[in-house]
Protein backbone atom coordinates (compact mmCIF):
# COMPACT_ATOMS: atom_id res chain seq x y z
CA UNK A 1 0.00 0.00 0.00
CA UNK A 2 1.32 3.20 -1.37
CA UNK A 3 -0.25 6.62 0.57
CA UNK A 4 0.26 9.90 -0.63
CA UNK A 5 -1.27 13.21 1.03
CA UNK A 6 -0.30 16.95 0.96
CA UNK A 7 -1.05 17.63 4.43
CA UNK A 8 1.36 16.93 7.46
CA UNK A 9 -1.39 16.30 10.25
CA UNK A 10 -2.62 13.58 8.07
CA UNK A 11 0.85 12.12 7.33
CA UNK A 12 2.22 12.32 11.17
CA UNK A 13 -1.56 10.20 11.63
CA UNK A 14 -0.74 7.62 9.46
CA UNK A 15 2.33 6.66 10.72
CA UNK A 16 1.04 4.00 12.59
CA UNK A 17 0.34 2.36 9.59
CA UNK A 18 3.67 1.70 8.20
CA UNK A 19 5.51 -1.50 9.43
CA UNK A 20 8.23 -3.42 7.96
CA UNK A 21 8.11 -7.13 8.92
CA UNK A 22 9.94 -9.87 7.15
CA UNK A 23 7.01 -12.84 6.25
CA UNK A 24 6.59 -15.56 3.93
CA UNK A 25 4.10 -14.07 1.69
CA UNK A 26 4.23 -11.92 -1.48
CA UNK A 27 1.99 -8.77 -1.34
CA UNK A 28 -1.15 -9.97 -2.78
CA UNK A 29 -1.91 -6.68 -4.52
CA UNK A 30 -0.78 -3.19 -4.83
CA UNK A 31 -3.20 -0.28 -3.97
CA UNK A 32 -2.15 3.44 -3.99
CA UNK A 33 -4.29 6.45 -1.82
CA UNK A 34 -3.99 9.72 -2.16
CA UNK A 35 -5.58 11.66 0.93
CA UNK A 36 -6.23 15.62 0.02
CA UNK A 37 -7.55 18.22 2.05
CA UNK A 38 -10.98 19.19 0.75
CA UNK A 39 -13.02 21.73 2.96
CA UNK A 40 -12.91 21.07 6.48
CA UNK A 41 -12.17 17.30 5.78
CA UNK A 42 -10.11 15.15 3.65
CA UNK A 43 -10.66 13.07 -0.07
CA UNK A 44 -9.63 9.55 0.22
CA UNK A 45 -8.87 8.25 -3.60
CA UNK A 46 -8.18 4.22 -4.14
CA UNK A 47 -5.99 3.75 -7.14
CA UNK A 48 -7.19 7.32 -8.67
CA UNK A 49 -11.13 6.93 -7.83
CA UNK A 50 -12.62 8.66 -4.88
CA UNK A 51 -13.21 6.36 -2.29
CA UNK A 52 -14.72 8.60 0.94
CA UNK A 53 -14.36 11.55 2.20
CA UNK A 54 -13.05 11.58 6.18
CA UNK A 55 -13.38 14.94 8.39
CA UNK A 56 -10.25 14.30 10.56
CA UNK A 57 -7.30 12.73 10.19
CA UNK A 58 -7.67 10.22 12.93
CA UNK A 59 -11.00 8.75 10.64
CA UNK A 60 -8.64 8.30 7.54
CA UNK A 61 -6.23 6.46 9.65
CA UNK A 62 -9.42 4.11 10.92
CA UNK A 63 -10.44 3.94 7.45
CA UNK A 64 -7.20 2.68 5.91
CA UNK A 65 -6.40 0.84 8.61
CA UNK A 66 -9.43 -1.61 7.94
CA UNK A 67 -8.68 -1.48 4.24
CA UNK A 68 -5.28 -2.67 4.95
CA UNK A 69 -6.24 -5.80 7.10
CA UNK A 70 -9.73 -6.77 5.78
CA UNK A 71 -9.11 -7.96 2.57
CA UNK A 72 -5.83 -9.74 3.92
CA UNK A 73 -8.62 -11.76 5.99
CA UNK A 74 -10.84 -11.72 3.68
CA UNK A 75 -9.84 -15.26 1.92
CA UNK A 76 -10.20 -17.22 5.66
CA UNK A 77 -13.86 -15.68 6.58
CA UNK A 78 -16.59 -18.64 6.19
CA UNK A 79 -13.47 -21.17 6.29
CA UNK A 80 -12.30 -23.42 8.91
CA UNK A 81 -9.23 -21.01 9.59
CA UNK A 82 -9.40 -19.92 12.97
CA UNK A 83 -7.86 -16.16 14.48
CA UNK A 84 -6.82 -16.33 17.36
CA UNK A 85 -6.51 -13.33 19.72
CA UNK A 86 -3.05 -13.94 20.97
CA UNK A 87 0.56 -12.96 20.73
CA UNK A 88 3.20 -14.96 19.47
CA UNK A 89 7.31 -14.69 19.60
CA UNK A 90 10.31 -17.10 19.61
CA UNK A 91 13.34 -17.36 22.10
CA UNK A 92 15.86 -19.08 20.46
CA UNK A 93 14.49 -22.15 19.01
CA UNK A 94 11.51 -22.14 20.57
CA UNK A 95 8.01 -20.77 19.25
CA UNK A 96 5.54 -19.49 21.88
CA UNK A 97 1.61 -18.70 21.54
CA UNK A 98 0.95 -16.64 24.23
CA UNK A 99 -2.71 -16.55 25.18
CA UNK A 100 -4.78 -15.56 28.17
CA UNK A 101 -4.66 -11.39 29.03
CA UNK A 102 -3.93 -9.08 27.02
CA UNK A 103 -3.11 -6.15 29.04
CA UNK A 104 -0.42 -3.48 30.64
CA UNK A 105 1.18 -6.64 31.64
CA UNK A 106 1.10 -8.57 28.89
CA UNK A 107 2.80 -5.74 26.51
CA UNK A 108 5.37 -4.88 28.55
CA UNK A 109 6.56 -8.68 28.73
CA UNK A 110 6.89 -8.86 25.07
CA UNK A 111 9.39 -5.56 25.02
CA UNK A 112 11.21 -7.06 27.85
CA UNK A 113 11.32 -10.39 25.50
CA UNK A 114 12.27 -8.18 22.25
CA UNK A 115 15.26 -6.46 23.94
CA UNK A 116 16.41 -9.41 25.47
CA UNK A 117 16.91 -11.18 22.10
CA UNK A 118 13.47 -12.58 21.42
CA UNK A 119 11.62 -12.57 18.20
CA UNK A 120 7.96 -10.92 18.79
CA UNK A 121 6.43 -11.50 16.09
CA UNK A 122 3.02 -10.39 16.74
CA UNK A 123 0.99 -8.90 20.04
CA UNK A 124 -2.37 -8.44 18.10
CA UNK A 125 -3.69 -11.25 16.01
CA UNK A 126 -2.35 -15.09 14.65
CA UNK A 127 -4.15 -17.21 12.06
CA UNK A 128 -4.44 -20.62 12.47
CA UNK A 129 -4.94 -22.36 9.23
CA UNK A 130 -4.05 -25.63 7.88
CA UNK A 131 -2.51 -26.58 11.22
CA UNK A 132 -0.32 -23.81 10.54
CA UNK A 133 0.13 -20.30 12.41
CA UNK A 134 1.13 -17.15 11.18
CA UNK A 135 0.78 -14.07 12.63
CA UNK A 136 -1.24 -10.82 11.15
CA UNK A 137 1.75 -8.35 10.36
CA UNK A 138 0.76 -4.88 12.48
CA UNK A 139 3.70 -2.83 14.66
CA UNK A 140 3.01 -3.26 18.39
CA UNK A 141 0.72 -0.89 19.95
CA UNK A 142 2.47 0.50 23.63
CA UNK A 143 0.13 2.49 25.98
CA UNK A 144 1.89 5.41 27.73
CA UNK A 145 -0.06 3.01 30.69
CA UNK A 146 3.04 0.51 29.49
CA UNK A 147 5.45 2.82 29.64
CA UNK A 148 4.85 3.67 33.01
CA UNK A 149 5.18 -0.17 33.77
CA UNK A 150 8.42 -0.61 32.16
CA UNK A 151 9.88 2.92 32.02
CA UNK A 152 12.33 1.18 29.63
CA UNK A 153 9.82 1.02 27.31
CA UNK A 154 10.06 4.94 26.92
CA UNK A 155 13.02 4.46 24.92
CA UNK A 156 11.89 2.25 22.69
CA UNK A 157 8.86 4.17 21.61
CA UNK A 158 10.85 7.57 21.79
CA UNK A 159 10.06 9.31 18.10
CA UNK A 160 7.77 6.43 17.36
CA UNK A 161 4.47 7.30 15.44
CA UNK A 162 1.42 7.54 17.98
CA UNK A 163 -2.23 8.25 18.37
CA UNK A 164 -4.74 9.31 21.03
CA UNK A 165 -7.82 8.26 21.98
CA UNK A 166 -10.84 10.78 23.00
CA UNK A 167 -9.70 11.05 26.85
CA UNK A 168 -5.78 12.39 25.33
CA UNK A 169 -3.79 8.83 26.25
CA UNK A 170 -1.17 8.16 24.14
CA UNK A 171 -0.69 4.87 21.91
CA UNK A 172 2.73 4.15 20.18
CA UNK A 173 2.89 2.50 16.93
CA UNK A 174 6.32 0.80 17.91
CA UNK A 175 8.54 -0.90 14.64
CA UNK A 176 10.94 -2.81 16.18
CA UNK A 177 13.03 -2.47 13.34
CA UNK A 178 13.32 0.57 14.17
CA UNK A 179 15.66 0.58 16.91
CA UNK A 180 17.54 -2.88 15.62
CA UNK A 181 15.52 -5.46 16.61
CA UNK A 182 14.46 -8.25 14.43
CA UNK A 183 11.07 -8.71 13.17
CA UNK A 184 10.33 -11.55 11.75
CA UNK A 185 7.03 -13.54 10.99
CA UNK A 186 7.05 -17.03 10.97
CA UNK A 187 4.58 -19.69 8.99
CA UNK A 188 4.27 -22.90 10.58
CA UNK A 189 3.60 -24.61 13.96
CA UNK A 190 4.24 -23.57 17.77
CA UNK A 191 6.06 -25.88 20.39
CA UNK A 192 4.01 -24.47 23.25
CA UNK A 193 0.87 -22.63 24.34
CA UNK A 194 1.47 -20.38 27.31
CA UNK A 195 -1.58 -19.09 28.71
CA UNK A 196 -0.71 -15.72 30.44
CA UNK A 197 -2.74 -14.94 34.06
CA UNK A 198 -1.52 -11.68 35.38
CA UNK A 199 -0.26 -11.02 38.83
CA UNK A 200 0.44 -7.24 39.64
CA UNK A 201 2.94 -6.83 41.61
CA UNK A 202 4.08 -10.32 42.95
CA UNK A 203 6.18 -12.87 41.61
CA UNK A 204 6.44 -14.63 37.78
CA UNK A 205 5.64 -18.43 38.31
CA UNK A 206 5.20 -20.89 34.99
CA UNK A 207 3.92 -24.21 35.73
CA UNK A 208 2.33 -26.60 33.48
CA UNK A 209 -1.24 -26.32 32.00
CA UNK A 210 -3.28 -29.42 31.86
CA UNK A 211 -4.27 -29.84 28.15
CA UNK A 212 -8.09 -29.60 28.71
CA UNK A 213 -7.34 -26.19 30.35
CA UNK A 214 -5.03 -24.71 27.67
CA UNK A 215 -7.79 -25.65 25.05
CA UNK A 216 -10.18 -24.21 26.65
CA UNK A 217 -8.15 -20.82 27.23
CA UNK A 218 -6.98 -21.76 22.94
CA UNK A 219 -10.43 -21.63 22.02
CA UNK A 220 -11.33 -18.95 24.15
CA UNK A 221 -8.75 -16.65 22.20
CA UNK A 222 -10.99 -17.47 18.95
CA UNK A 223 -12.45 -14.12 17.18
CA UNK A 224 -14.83 -13.63 14.33
CA UNK A 225 -13.34 -13.02 10.64
CA UNK A 226 -15.03 -9.25 10.08
CA UNK A 227 -17.51 -9.40 7.39
CA UNK A 228 -18.07 -13.31 8.06
CA UNK A 229 -21.58 -15.31 8.90
CA UNK A 230 -20.18 -18.08 11.15
CA UNK A 231 -21.98 -21.29 10.89
CA UNK A 232 -22.34 -23.92 13.45
CA UNK A 233 -20.12 -26.60 11.34
CA UNK A 234 -17.38 -23.86 11.08
CA UNK A 235 -17.44 -23.01 14.80
CA UNK A 236 -16.96 -26.75 15.53
CA UNK A 237 -13.84 -27.19 12.50
CA UNK A 238 -12.31 -23.59 14.79
CA UNK A 239 -12.94 -25.79 17.79
CA UNK A 240 -11.36 -28.96 16.37
CA UNK A 241 -8.26 -26.77 14.68
CA UNK A 242 -7.76 -25.22 18.10
CA UNK A 243 -7.63 -28.84 20.16
CA UNK A 244 -5.24 -30.14 17.21
CA UNK A 245 -2.97 -27.43 18.00
CA UNK A 246 -3.13 -27.67 21.73
CA UNK A 247 -2.35 -31.29 21.27
CA UNK A 248 0.92 -30.78 19.21
CA UNK A 249 2.23 -28.50 22.15
CA UNK A 250 3.36 -28.34 25.71
CA UNK A 251 1.26 -26.42 27.82
CA UNK A 252 2.20 -24.02 30.49
CA UNK A 253 0.49 -21.41 32.33
CA UNK A 254 2.63 -18.22 33.20
CA UNK A 255 1.37 -15.94 36.58
CA UNK A 256 2.98 -12.98 35.22
CA UNK A 257 4.13 -10.33 38.35
CA UNK A 258 7.96 -9.51 37.90
CA UNK A 259 8.74 -9.08 34.35
CA UNK A 260 12.65 -9.86 34.44
CA UNK A 261 11.41 -13.29 36.27
CA UNK A 262 9.00 -13.87 33.24
CA UNK A 263 11.37 -13.67 30.63
CA UNK A 264 13.67 -15.76 32.19
CA UNK A 265 11.15 -18.34 32.69
CA UNK A 266 9.90 -18.15 29.17
CA UNK A 267 13.34 -19.06 27.77
CA UNK A 268 13.63 -22.17 29.59
CA UNK A 269 11.09 -23.71 27.96
CA UNK A 270 12.21 -26.08 25.21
Amino acid sequence: MTVATDDESVAKTLGPLRQSARHPFPPSRSVEYTVTQNGRGFDVDEDGKLLTHAPYPIDVLMLLDRRVYLPALAPYAGTAAALLGAACAQIGETRLLLVGDRDVAGTALLLKLLTGGAVVEGDWYTLLADDVVTTVARSLRVSQDVVAAAPEAARLVDGQPFVQDALGRVVWSFDPTTRGLTWEIGRGAVDAIVVVESNPGGRSRLERRPRHEAAQDVVAAIDVIPGEQVRPQIVAARIAAACRLVDACSCWRLRLGDLDEAAALLGRIE
